[in-house]
């Protein structure tokens, strides 16, 4: 698919309605021809949307295409490192949401696996809560969380509930001593830690 092209579809298909940023450079990429021979000399898979903007912000591109259209002409060598030397991360707690029929259909406590884990945060179902469109609410045992998930289900998707998981570290009373607390795990090869700056900065650079 010509790059051109490719943008285009992002910015209709996966940017709009979540980020105008990435909209409006998706479109601004598309037609701007100097650009896209930048992009030419990227291998396909360094070409992905997210991992562009993502170092142009880095590199200081603010918020319009033309401030990002300046970073990328005027630092192209720094933006490209950044590029080949880095690659996307979806640190997605939202997943939970959709996953949360499933997990709580199993058989209870839960043990969690997951394979590229990045910050993990798919391991704390149970810390986050949940709103549904047909009206359910779930929260954790100790009140509503911080982060509040929101999601339609499809019809015949079975009823979500909130599963017993140990992945937070403080299983029940009633599950201590059957299940280590350290039941849970992640496996990346580029682990992200979630407390440190430079985490938190490549996390949300690009909306």
């Amino acid at each position: 698919m010509p790059i051109a092209e490719s943008y285009r579809r992002f910015a209709e298909r996966e940017a709009r309605g979540v980020s105008a940023v990435y909209t409006s450079w998706a479109h601004g990429v598309s037609e701007d021809a100097a650009v896209l021979s930048l992009l030419e000399t990227l291998q396909p898979i360094k070409r992905q949307p997210n991992l562009v903007f993502a170092a142009a912000r880095w590199h200081g591109a603010g918020t319009t295409f033309r401030s990002f259209r300046d970073v990328l002409m005027g630092e192209w060598p720094q933006v490209c490192h950044t590029i080949l030397t880095r690659a996307t991360q979806t640190n997605e707690a939202g997943r939970c949401a959709v996953l949360l029929p499933f997990l709580a259909a199993l058989p209870q406590p839960l043990a969690l696996l997951e394979v590229g884990a990045a910050a993990g945060l798919c391991l704390l179902p149970d810390r986050f809560s949940y709103r549904y469109d047909h009206g359910t609410a779930l929260d954790p045992e100790d009140g509503v969380s911080d982060v509040v998930l929101h999601c339609q289900l499809g019809p015949d998707m079975p009823r979500p509930a909130m599963p017993r998981v140990t992945s937070s570290g403080r299983p029940s009373r009633e599950v201590r001593g059957r299940v280590p607390p350290s039941s849970w795990s992640g496996l990346w090869r580029r682990p992200t830690k979630a407390t440190l700056s430079v985490s938190r900065r490549g996390g949300v650079v690009g909306r």
